[in-house]
């Protein structure tokens, strides 16, 4: 058994990304919080890597602790009479398991595969078998990824994305589609494994994303640092806690929006035959503006849907349209769905495949959420959402039914 030791966050990184690591040994300390990130980064870089984390303390919190951040097993000093004997069967244990991935893995909550250089699946654990029930052992990946989504698989899996996620759609048991999130490491050059191990969780009941967290913390960090700054002058000038008000007004509105957010792209529950046009005139009525005018030319088909949520949706669209100019706002049924448009300013071309992202606007005060809420609620109801140029040079966002995604059959609730 060779050692390789490292003491650091970065020297444990640098020794993962140099040479075959069988298994990753960490001395642990959950009341001070000393080798929690280097658990965590070892999960975030390998997510079938075993990692033993070795610690004096003996209690169902540590415990708990340790494994949150990422270990595979957990060793107490205090239990141990001959510490390196016991530490030695462990790490024999873990790397020398029957299954490729070890026997962790196959109890493990989180689905997981492991890939054959060819994307075949070589195996998959009891969760993924839930999950993914599709995923048979012996087929390509690629019979259960849509045809749309399976580029972005290989190029996680080609450039050993282990520290980012791609969303793609998986068809399950029932042949409909379902959004995952999937995280895969390249471990084609381990021998014990030689493949790709690929992690998935279920991306619509997802509460918030890192990436809804990360956009969280980097949006509020500056409305914050405003109002405290504006505090500091207004205890000189009064006459500033007006701009402290503003500020705080803006932080209600971010948290607001990312409330909303974390839930619209979430799977229907018990979705419910929903008119359209109805639910837009009641959304006008609290987000429409007093000199803009209102128009449904065709009312689009029933779905089945959440009322609230495509509320919402309408609601974010009008705002939308009365914040860029906007007279006249236009509701229309199409094929397999309904149009928004306006005859504001409209959107460039150039920008017209970001407007949906988080954190995107071309607003001082815009939050840049409220049209990546639309595409979440939209792709919750089985709706794909795509913005072009109205006819009078406005926005015109049109929201259609793939059939070929999403699956749902809008005559049953």
């Amino acid at each position: 058994m060779t050692v390789k030791p490292a003491d650091s966050v970065e020297g444990v990184v640098d020794a993962l990304a140099a040479s075959r690591v069988d298994c990753v040994v960490c001395a642990v300390d959950p009341a001070s919080g000393d080798g929690l990130d280097v658990l965590r980064a070892v999960r975030d870089r390998d997510p079938a890597l075993p990692v033993l984390a070795y610690t004096d303390a003996d209690d169902a919190e540590a415990a708990a602790e340790v494994t949150r951040a990422g270990a595979t097993e957990y060793v107490s000093a205090e239990r141990l009479t001959d510490a390196d004997a016991a530490l030695r069967d462990r790490i024999r244990a873990l790397t020398d398991a029957g299954t490729p991935l070890g026997p962790v893995v196959e109890s493990s909550p989180d689905p997981t595969l492991l890939l054959a250089g060819d994307y075949t699946v070589r195996y998959r654990n009891a969760a993924a078998a839930d999950f993914a029930p599709a995923t048979a052992v012996g087929d390509s990946v690629f019979d259960v990824v849509h045809d749309a989504d399976a580029d972005a698989v290989r190029a996680a899996a080609e450039h050993g994305d282990s520290d980012g996620s791609v969303v793609v759609r998986l068809r399950d048991g029932e042949g409909e589609w379902r959004r995952a999130s999937v995280r895969v490491a390249d471990r084609r050059a381990d021998r014990r494994v030689n493949g790709f191990v690929v992690t998935m969780r279920d991306a619509s009941d997802a509460a918030v994303d890192e990436h809804v967290v990360a956009q969280a913390v980097h949006d509020l960090r500056t409305p914050l640092a405003t109002a405290r700054t504006y505090l500091d002058i207004a205890r000189d000038d009064p006459d500033r806690l007006d701009d402290v008000d503003a500020a705080h007004d803006r932080l209600e509105t971010l948290v607001d929006d990312l409330r909303t957010l974390a839930t619209a792209g979430r799977a229907l529950d018990e979705p419910e035959r929903v008119d359209p046009a109805a639910i837009a005139r009641e959304a006008w009525e609290t987000s429409g503006a007093a000199d803009v005018t209102f128009v449904v030319d065709t009312d689009p088909d029933e779905l089945a849907g959440d009322p609230e949520r495509l509320r919402r949706l309408f609601e974010n669209l009008f705002r939308n349209a009365c914040d860029h100019g906007a007279s006249t706002v236009r509701l229309a049924a199409v094929d397999g769905g309904f149009a928004v448009e306006d005859d504001g300013d409209g959107i460039p071309e150039s920008d017209r495949d970001a407007v949906f992202e988080q954190g995107f606007t071309t607003r001082d005060d815009g939050t840049g959420y409220g049209l990546a809420i639309v595409e979440e609620i939209a792709d919750a109801h089985g709706l794909t959402a795509r913005v072009e140029e109205s006819a009078d040079g406005g926005a015109r966002f049109v929201f259609t039914r793939d059939t070929h995604v999403g699956g749902r059959d809008d005559s049953k609730c």
